[in-house]
């Protein structure tokens, strides 16, 4: 049965009608407006002839009289009236016209009653779309079938593996484990490829094994990871180094334009660090390696997710500038070189000073402003070899 808006107009409203009276607000009047209409959700819609046969019967016209009035010929308002013709502009002009209503608004019945049978029809094909879009605005779905990250299948499938990523209840919004997150920049929400780097690096770190956690071991193994790493070989030793001290370190590359380094956080098995590898470089990968480290020895990462994408200083809160002063203290142990031209040896001598790899060197002067972010980048190794290994 449909809903019972009426059509206002001039003439007056029969009560002896054998039918409900089916006839919709066609009026100016600011509750009945075109949008209200729009903006209604549609349990039930009929055709428009349904409703004008209502408006003609309502002024006692004979369905002939009516296409007098009009100036169409009998048939063709008889086959609107049964559903086998739709109006046209022209057509709703003339009976919004006759009826003293709006064109518009028969337009806009005709639209709603078809887009109502569109769903009807076909409303399990409308579902999957539905589901399929609401996995897509939660995690970046065309990557991570080209990834390999998920089996590509019909939505079911697809959305059982998202879910179980992601640990979190089928339809939710949202990672249960995106609510902990913080992220450098606070007031941003995760985007859906920050969030799916998030799910599957902490899906790869529960399938790696490490020893108890060891705050001292670690702390020790922050303040000597530099020394250690001073050979571009020696950055496949990472993942072990860390094991020892009960952290689990995972690699996953950044999905497109997720614009994350790194990330800790600290589970049922312990504390873990993932990066990224952004940058592809090695005093990048090192440094964010020291940033996270310092996050989980100064307990950060034991009241939910730390995201951290390097951004400007400026935009960071107190305990990412606590994390990076000491990850910074950890990098290097002397002074730097200065100078107006610094020369490549003379970064050799001073990385072999400090028993460090030269990138971290060029690092540095990079991020004080020392030398030019485009100056001495050959010595700075590209890494993306070594984390594929990882």
């Amino acid at each position: 049965m449909a809903t019972n808006y009426r059509v206002q107009n001039q003439c007056p409203t029969p009560r002896d009608l054998g039918h409900q009276d089916r006839r919709l607000p066609l009026s100016n009047r600011e509750e009945d407006t075109m949008s209200d209409l729009a903006n209604r959700t549609i349990a039930e819609a009929f055709p428009v002839g349904e409703y004008l046969r209502d408006e003609i019967e309502a002024r006692d016209w004979s369905v002939s009289e009516f296409a007098h009035i009009i100036g169409r010929p009998l048939q063709a308002v008889s086959e609107i009236l049964n559903g086998k013709k739709l109006l046209t502009v022209e057509t709703a002009v003339e009976i919004a016209r006759a009826t003293g209503t709006e064109a518009l608004t028969w337009l806009t019945l005709q639209n709603r009653y078809a887009l109502w049978a569109q769903a009807e029809a076909h409303a399990p094909k409308l579902l999957d779309i539905e589901r399929r879009a609401a996995l897509a605005n939660l995690v970046p779905m065309a990557e991570l079938r080209k990834r390999g990250l998920i089996q590509a299948g019909d939505v079911a499938v697809e959305e059982a593996q998202v879910w179980s990523v992601l640990r979190a209840a089928p339809g939710a919004h949202r990672a249960n484990f995106a609510l902990a997150a913080r992220r450098t920049l606070e007031a941003e929400p995760l985007s859906p490829a920050q969030t799916a780097w998030l799910a599957f690096s902490a899906k790869a770190a529960r399938d790696l094994n490490s020893s108890s956690y060891d705050g001292p071991g670690l702390k020790e193994l922050g303040e000597t990871l530099t020394r250690r790493l001073s050979t571009l070989d020696a950055l496949s030793s990472v993942p072990a180094l860390f094991a020892q001290v009960g952290v689990r370190v995972v690699h996953l590359a950044a999905f497109k334009s997720g614009k994350i380094d790194g990330a800790c956080f600290t589970d049922e098995r312990g504390p873990t660090i993932a990066v990224s590898g952004r940058g592809n470089a090695m005093d990048k990968l090192i440094f964010t390696l020291l940033h996270e480290t310092a996050h989980v020895v100064l307990g950060h990462a034991n009241d939910g997710i730390v995201i951290d994408d390097q951004t400007d200083p400026q935009s960071m809160d107190d305990q990412e500038r606590e994390a990076d002063a000491l990850a910074s203290s950890w990098t290097l142990h002397q002074p730097l070189p200065s100078g107006v031209r610094i020369s490549a040896k003379e970064v050799e001598r001073c990385a072999t000073v400090q028993g460090v790899h030269p990138a971290l060197v060029v690092g540095r002067l990079h991020f004080d402003g020392v030398v030019p972010w485009g100056h001495l980048n050959g010595l700075v190794p590209k890494v993306d070899a070594i984390l594929a290994r990882w």
